[in-house]
């Protein structure tokens, strides 16, 4: 999540703004999404979204409304 948002900025500025983050940065979450299913086991993932933690953490800035419909 941190080189999404170092690498994208401005996307991320304006997602947070038009409350539609994900549907910005789409391509490069769910490139993302599968590195952390390739590189976290299974039972990590079955016990709790760490992915999605971090994604609203430090791309929405805390906030899950701004990744808009996902």
């Amino acid at each position: 999540m941190s080189e999404i948002k170092l690498y994208n900025e401005a996307k991320v500025s304006e997602g947070r703004r038009q409350k539609d983050l994900y549907e910005r940065l789409k391509e490069d979450i769910e490139r993302g999404r599968q590195m952390y299913a390739e590189r976290v086991p299974g039972s990590v993932r079955d016990s709790t979204n760490y992915f999605y933690d971090e994604l609203v953490r430090i791309l929405a800035g805390g906030d899950a409304g701004a990744l808009g419909p996902m």
